[in-house]
């Protein structure tokens, strides 16, 4: 069973279905101890809240919907992790929008209600041989294959190093992890990811990322369903988590590079956030950790911004 918790009957309608008012009871979460009760405050802003049951999905056990996010789910829950608060297993919280949401070395951006952004909690317990390049990989490829299921996206979709995912070269999505680990045992994982389906975020505009756009804007004439998308993604993620879990990490890379745009390309990569170190060259393949081989350089690349010279 699915424990569906929301801020906004409307908005959880929309994502599972459930706009009967009389299906939802009032709901305030008790006994999880102080770091957990901060972190529901933190994800709902004190406002009430209630609850339903749905047996929506055998995978995932718990999902938080919140029309409006003042602050970014995703650092939310890893600071929670790292607190060492008693989140639920299989958790996930998906946002209508917000102010400060952020993106891949923390640039921040704001969320456009209609898009799809949602963060996972999952805690595996497991030893993982390279967990660290597959957990990057994981919602990258369950990202482009939930979106490649649509026809009219068919043979589109592609990613761009190390975490865009684009539609005919526009960037349309994109993913974040975060693992917490004791040597090669990964301990619990977060990730996000944010998909534009209905409206362009506002984002600054530059080399990197020129193009941003919607699927309402590649397909205006297609009626796109935030709950398929959702629950589409939520299915893959499944999916390719139990893989990294029972098989390691490897069946996610060749899936990664089987998707990548960059292999083959001419491109340039700031290599500091500051954007002065740069290297250009020939892409002559992605490693196992997922970093770049260049024709003109030496040294795999596992950092860094990416712009096409093509």
């Amino acid at each position: 069973m699915l424990h569906v918790v929301t801020d906004d009957l409307h908005y959880a309608g929309r994502l599972v279905g459930r706009e009967n008012d009389s299906e939802w009871e009032p709901f305030r979460p008790s006994g999880k101890g102080q770091i957990f009760s901060q972190l529901f405050e933190k994800i709902f802003s004190g406002r009430p809240v209630f609850h339903v049951y749905l047996s929506a999905h055998e995978v995932w056990q718990e999902l938080w919907l919140v029309k409006h996010s003042p602050e970014s789910q995703f650092d939310i829950l890893v600071d929670a992790v790292r607190a060492g608060a008693a989140i639920p297993d299989f958790l996930v919280s998906v946002s209508g929008g917000g102010s400060l949401c952020r993106g891949f070395k923390g640039r921040s951006w704001s969320a456009v209600e209609g898009n799809l952004h949602l963060v996972v909690h999952s805690s595996l317990n497991e030893s993982i041989e390279g967990f660290a390049s597959g957990c990057m990989a994981l919602p990258a490829v369950a990202v482009s294959e939930t979106l490649e299921q649509f026809e009219i996206l068919r043979n589109r979709v592609a990613i761009k190093w190390v975490n865009d995912i684009l539609v005919d070269g526009a960037k349309i999505s994109g993913v974040l992890a975060h693992t917490h680990a004791m040597g090669q045992q990964l301990k619990s994982l977060v990730l996000g990811v944010g998909v534009n389906i209905l409206g362009t975020p506002d984002i600054a505009r530059d080399p990197f990322a020129p193009r941003v756009a919607a699927l309402k804007d590649l397909a205006p004439f297609y009626s796109w369903s935030e709950k398929e998308i959702f629950f589409g993604i939520l299915d893959r993620l499944s999916l390719w988590q139990n893989t990294l879990k029972e098989y390691g990490s490897s069946s996610l890379i060749e899936a990664y590079i089987k998707k990548s745009i960059v292999i083959g390309k001419n491109v340039a990569i700031a290599l500091d956030n500051h954007e002065k170190n740069w290297v250009e060259g020939k892409v002559l393949g992605i490693g196992k950790n997922l970093e770049l081989l260049l024709d003109s350089f030496s040294k795999p690349i596992n950092r860094g911004r990416l712009l096409f010279l093509d």
